[in-house]
Parts: structure tokens; sequence; C-alpha cells
């Protein structure tokens, strides 16, 4: 009687492979657009910092509007509900906590924090 011993990997262990390497790409492709947007919002609010767009006299309102023109100029959905505005007598701080969503799978999502501050001297 001769006893064979199995050779390779069987079948249930190459579908939970391939289950787990599916997974993984889905998480990847919620997760990168998340941090792509985010490195572009970093972008827009550099440029603002460097081109001096706002200064002692901007009021909140205009700070907003001209986040939103930007963010809407370049396709962020990123809210601005949460943008915070502090002012000092020679600073201007920007405060912009937020969270980004997405279905993984099911009722499964994921979440990414983002936090920017930036500090406009007048």
């Amino acid at each position: 009687m001769i006893i064979s011993k199995q050779r390779g990997i069987s079948l249930p262990v190459v579908l939970l492979i391939a289950a787990i390497g599916l997974l993984a790409i889905r998480t990847g492709m919620a997760l990168v657009p998340m941090y792509v947007d985010d490195a572009m919002l970093q972008q827009i609010l550099q440029k603002i910092e460097q081109n001096g767009d706002v200064d002692g006299k901007t009021t909140n309102r205009d700070i907003r509007r001209l986040l939103e023109e930007r963010l809407e100029f370049n396709r962020l959905q990123i809210p601005i509900d949460t943008l915070e505005v502090e002012r000092t007598r020679d600073r201007i701080t920007l405060s912009w906590p937020y969270e980004r969503r997405d279905n993984v799978v099911a009722n499964i999502d994921l979440v990414a924090r983002f936090q920017h501050n930036v500090v406009f001297d007048r």
C-alpha cells in the first residue's frame, strides 16, 4: 500500500487567500483617494498662505468662501463645517479637523481622520 502526501495548497486555502487579497485591494481603493484629496487640500492651504490671500482684513466668511471655491474648483468633497477660525491681534489660525468615510464591504466602513492647522500672520 502506497501512502501519498498532499502537494500544494487546497482549494479552501486558495479561496481564503483570494478573499484576503480582494479585501486588501478594496481597502486600498478606499484609502488612497482619501489621502490624495488630503494632500491636495494641504497644497491649497499652502498656496493660500504663500499668496497672502488671507490677511487682517479678511473676514471669517471670506475665508470660508475662498476655501469653498478652491475645494469646488479641485472637485474635493471635504466638509468645511468643522473649520474653526481663531483670531488674535497678530495672527489668524485655521484649525480644520475632518474625517472621511468610505464603505468597504456591506456595513463595514473605513474612517480616516485628518487635521490641518494653518497660521496666517497679519
